[in-house]
């Protein structure tokens, strides 16, 4: 059984947090799984809800190692997929209130995504997001996507931050891998909805550690 987290008080004692967008600070699994069913029957695939969740999400390399015979295209009908409904993704529940409580204690934060930036940054400025947020890195920004610690790794040179400051929070196996690897302290975000994609087996082979359900566990006793 998959334990959340009780420790806000010392999730709140960071200088950075950084946040990933798919399942994170955005419900968009829907779409993600949604539009990989569409594009993988187009080829006359038609694996299981589990199956797609465990080898593709949120993962544009992902293709190519499932044996899609057409890796850039179906990319690009994905890309294209999520792009054209993008208007319909909601932030997931307290993201305004937390990233303004943290700006407002003086901590700095950043989005650190698989995702394009051309799909991303209209959804963050239609939901007031964007003044929130010190940095924004996207699929264009680094050479070697999560699980590589790289877009981490830049995020805390160009904030001026060091390892042991940061906290980076996310939904996947990715997020938990390249948090690792660059040194930072991880909080795996599985709020219930969360739980209807990925499985209680599933989420404990990544071997999380820290769980947490709801953004204000982010949040320092009293902040």
């Amino acid at each position: 059984m998959i334990i959340m987290s009780k420790s806000a008080p010392a999730l709140g004692r960071f200088r950075f947090y950084f946040f990933d967008w798919d399942g994170c600070l955005a419900h968009t699994l829907p779409f993600w799984l949604s539009g990989y069913r569409e594009a993988l029957a187009r080829r006359g695939l038609h694996p299981s809800d589990e199956v797609i969740v465990r080898e593709l999400f949120s993962d544009w390399s992902g293709p190519a190692r499932f044996g899609v015979q057409d890796p850039g295209p179906f990319v690009e009908e994905m890309a294209a997929y999520l792009a054209e409904h993008a208007r319909e993704v909601e932030l997931n529940q307290h993201v305004v209130e937390v990233l303004s409580r943290l700006k407002g204690l003086g901590r700095s934060t950043a989005l650190l995504t698989a995702c394009r930036r051309d799909i991303v940054l209209p959804t963050l400025a239609r939901h007031g997001v964007s003044p929130l947020l010190d940095l924004v890195l996207g699929y264009e920004d680094v050479t070697r996507p999560k699980p590589d610690p790289e877009v981490v790794l830049q995020a805390l040179q160009r904030l001026g931050g060091e390892a042991r400051e940061a906290l980076f929070v996310g939904d996947s196996d990715k997020d938990i891998l390249a948090a690792r690897a660059a040194g930072v302290e991880m909080a795996l975000y599985l709020p219930e909805r969360n739980r209807s994609y990925y499985s209680e087996e599933l989420v404990a082979s990544w071997n999380p550690g820290r769980v947490i359900g709801d953004f204000r566990e982010l949040l320092p006793a009293g902040g």
